[in-house]
């Protein structure tokens, strides 16, 4: 049977000094963070997270403390070593990863409130480290494949901060919109070869009347196939002249978002004291109309 009191050592550990000193990486800190990852994850692995959760605070802001710094300077001594010993930081500096994301499990989720906020592991220090774009696409690429060989920070992406997440997000969107304009195209054409009957506009457009925007807008969206979404927005207002390039198109949002937040509405509440604003706590309004709007 398992000897679960010598899983101590994995919390008093990380508390000693020689891990304080960033040149003991390979022969410390990093095996150190392989042990502790590499554990069952039903049995031995199950009791430590329990027992990090009894220690709370002080041992997850200590495995921050030192494992954050080690993270950045991996990722910066990479391009400079061999294809041998690149595979070998590889593995050291997946295994610390991992120990992140072990006391982030610990503190975000198992921890009831949590014991440090979310934002306690951010690391602002990846926006100029990492190529965001380059990372993301190899994320997608591997949850395709199934391939782990090299490492996605977007695998670990409770380390990034709003900055990059809402970057994220924007390419996401992209690549989403790039990728619903070429299924139209490709279904168009395949029209032309008569396997469809009808077209595929590859575009979302819209037909506003100024005087009803929030309305209309809602009756229009609420029609739309929720693959539409990811195509581009096209807008026109009705008997009015124009193509939209852009400039309708941001006109829309600017009056469409003037409108919503009016107070007729009710969806909203404007907080005078802090200059913001936020859901309503009393609207009447269901979680439809929150979707669509959104």
């Amino acid at each position: 049977a398992p000897c679960f009191e010598a899983l101590r050592i994995y919390l008093i550990l990380p508390f000693c000094h020689i891990f304080e000193n960033e040149e003991l990486l390979e022969t410390v800190a990093a095996p150190f963070a392989q042990a502790t990852t590499s554990l069952k994850q039903k049995v031995d692995g199950r009791v430590l997270d329990c027992w990090i959760l009894s220690v709370g605070r002080p041992y997850i802001e200590r495995i921050l403390e030192i494992y954050k710094p080690l993270v950045i300077k991996i990722i910066r001594i990479l391009p400079s070593l061999s294809s041998l010993r690149t595979q070998q930081y590889q593995i050291l500096l997946r295994a610390i990863l991992e120990l992140l994301k072990k006391v982030h499990n610990v503190s975000c989720n198992m921890a009831k409130p949590e014991l440090l906020t979310y934002d306690a592991f951010y690391m602002k220090e990846l926006n100029d480290s990492i190529d965001l774009k380059h990372d993301y696409d190899y994320w997608r690429l591997h949850q395709q494949r199934g391939d782990r060989k090299l490492i996605s920070f977007c695998e670990y992406s409770f380390l990034f901060d709003l900055k990059a997440k809402i970057f994220l997000l924007q390419y996401n969107g992209q690549l989403e919109m790039q990728e619903a304009i070429k299924n139209a195209f490709l279904y168009n054409f395949e029209t032309m070869m008569g396997a469809h009957v009808d077209t595929v506009n590859p575009l979302l457009v819209l037909h506003i009347n100024r005087n009803n925007i929030v309305q209309d807008t809602i009756n229009q969206l609420d029609k739309q196939k929720e693959e539409n979404f990811k195509k581009p927005l096209q807008v026109y207002f009705q008997n009015e002249e124009g193509l939209d390039a852009g400039g309708i198109r941001k006109e829309f949002f600017l009056l469409l978002t003037k409108e919503i937040l009016n107070p007729k509405y009710g969806m909203f509440t404007f907080y005078d004291e802090t200059n913001t604003i936020w859901f309503s706590e009393h609207t009447v309004e269901d979680e439809t109309m929150f979707k669509l709007i959104g």
